[in-house]
């Protein structure tokens, strides 16, 4: 009977123990990959136009671009409505084009889905543009469409004011190079004497 219970013992441990090896070789769960977050560029810049006859007028622009979207708004004065109109005339055509009164409509939709537009009011637009839903040469097309009207409604440049404010960037760091290779060479110098 001793024999008995014993080999009935030894069963029942060798059944779990092969159960739990059974258990620790089966593939573990994989890890949950890592969320990822969606980076945003948020530019705001209201600006104030003298013009030679000293009326001000004023402007403001918003632009904003995500890994999903872009967004561009503008306020300005009524006497830049029409080049800003020749601008967007130029980029985007007549396609998808909707007319009504001064208002003009750009739309573009797949799925159901509002995919891209841009409405065009006398003194403002807006441009929206779902980027998961539009080629890359499209979104480049409208995000250079907004440093166009950008530059136009400001008055300025902005490359050029990017390559002149990156030449004197790079002038504050040539002149603390050549003070940091003064300051070795006075060093050196006086280890020499001592």
């Amino acid at each position: 009977m001793k024999i008995l219970n014993k080999k009935i013992g030894f069963l029942v441990v060798a059944t779990l123990f092969s159960a739990i090896q059974g258990q620790s070789q089966t593939a573990p769960n994989p890890p949950t990959p890592p969320t990822t977050m969606s980076v945003s560029t948020n530019i705001s810049r209201s600006i104030s136009v003298e013009e030679n006859n000293d009326v001000q007028h004023s402007s403001s622009i918003s632009v904003s671009n995500s890994d999903d979207t872009y967004k561009f708004r503008a306020r300005y004065d009524n006497s830049k409505n029409e080049g800003i109109k020749a601008l967007v005339l130029k980029q985007l055509g007549k396609d998808n084009l909707l007319i009504s009164g001064k208002t003009y409509l750009w739309t573009i939709e797949k799925d159901n889905n509002k995919t891209f537009e841009c409405k065009l009011n006398k003194g403002n637009i807006k441009i929206f543009v779902n980027k998961n839903k539009v080629s890359h040469s499209f979104q480049n097309k409208i995000i250079e469409l907004g440093k166009d009207l950008k530059n136009y409604i400001s008055g300025t440049d902005t490359d050029k004011e990017e390559a002149k404010q990156n030449l004197e960037k790079a002038k504050r760091e040539l002149e603390k190079a050549q003070q940091e290779l003064e300051r070795a060479e006075q060093a050196a110098k006086r280890e020499t004497e001592n």
